[in-house]
């Protein structure tokens, strides 16, 4: 049971970054606004309730993204 939570918390985790990572390509040539940005990280938040683990800073017509350590990278084993 432990295992199945694992790989569905790490599928989703690559989800969340896959559709933030996108996100900020298609912001990366600007033109939109700070707004309509926030409100698209915000339908992806909603969406895999996992980008907690992610940094997001929002600017005028651009996003970043980072993604956070987790115990799961800094060495921590799959139960």
């Amino acid at each position: 049971m432990a295992e199945e939570r694992w790989c569905k918390r790490e599928d989703l985790l690559r989800a969340t970054e896959a559709a933030l990572t996108k996100l900020t390509d298609k912001t990366a040539g600007g033109g939109q606004g700070k707004a309509k940005i926030t409100r698209a990280v915000g339908r992806i938040e909603n969406r895999y309730k996992l980008a907690k683990h992610f940094d997001i800073a929002v600017t005028r017509s651009r996003l970043q993204l980072s993604p956070q350590p987790s115990p799961h990278q800094s060495g921590g084993a799959k139960p």
